[in-house]
């Protein structure tokens, strides 16, 4: 094996650097791309330095970043990520409704990702645009603060989602998180010793309003489909059925 790829979902510059510390013999690269785009539009060019991007856009693609107006965006400006090329696909099959909701009049694929390229051409993919964490005006990716969470050394799996707090109006970010195998045999109250503890390192790392407001929760396994994607569908339903009145932590 020379060669590890990574997709499908965003990694962090923390875990990106422990494979290729990992994998020394192989070359890592990270690859973008959508179902409707055939799939790649991206990709790491062998020998980057730069490991915290998608790479640079495959031959005879176009790229553009839109805010939520359809203001175009330039360099270095979080948006809407759009592609146009002869890859992206026609439409969907019965359904012109759909394709005119993803592909606009100029050609352009409506991926739903929130991203930005920068002087040089490199892609960067934050996170989902229906994923983000809307947090009192600020907008929070999820896939940030997994990346951190998995550098933590309790921490195995994890996923964040936003849990709605009434008394604020607002979303809150919680982490969901799988521990190592050395931490499962804690008991309850030690468990939720780390909770905390992961809790307050996040804070420790991240901007005021990213920090993890709805708490902690240690569970067995971080649902996910065949494909690896987590299932946040199935974490909101788990906390809509567990939800309670809360107070965020402040």
């Amino acid at each position: 094996m020379t060669r590890v790829t990574t997709a499908a979902a965003p990694i962090g510059k923390e875990l990106m650097t422990e494979l290729k510390e990992k994998f020394k013999h192989m070359n890592v690269i990270k690859i973008y791309g959508v179902s409707e785009s055939s799939p790649t539009i991206s990709a790491m060019p062998n020998g980057t330095k730069n490991i915290e991007s998608s790479g640079i856009l495959t031959c005879n693609q176009e790229m553009k970043v839109i805010d939520d107006e359809g203001k175009e965006l330039g360099v270095n400006e979080i948006g809407e990520v759009l592609f146009r090329g002869p890859n992206i696909m026609k439409g969907y099959l019965n359904n012109p409704e759909a394709t005119a909701n993803t592909v606009d009049k100029d050609e352009f694929l409506h991926t739903g990702d929130i991203g930005y390229i920068d002087e040089e051409g490199h892609i960067y993919i934050v996170d989902r645009k229906k994923e983000l964490i809307k947090y009192k005006g600020f907008q929070v990716p999820p896939a940030e603060l997994e990346a951190l969470l998995l550098i933590n050394p309790y921490v195995m799996d994890c996923a964040v989602i936003g849990i709605y707090d009434e008394s604020q109006a607002t979303e809150l970010p919680k982490a969901f998180v799988v521990l190592k195998d050395e931490h499962l045999g804690k008991s309850i109250a030690e468990k939720q010793s780390i909770a905390k503890e992961i809790s307050d390192w996040v804070s420790k790392q991240v901007s005021n309003h990213k920090r993890l407001r709805g708490g902690v929760q240690i569970i067995d396994k971080i649902p996910k489909s065949n494909a690896g994607k987590i299932l946040r569908r199935v974490l909101r339903e788990m906390e809509s059925q567990n939800s309670q009145p809360r107070k965020s932590k402040l």
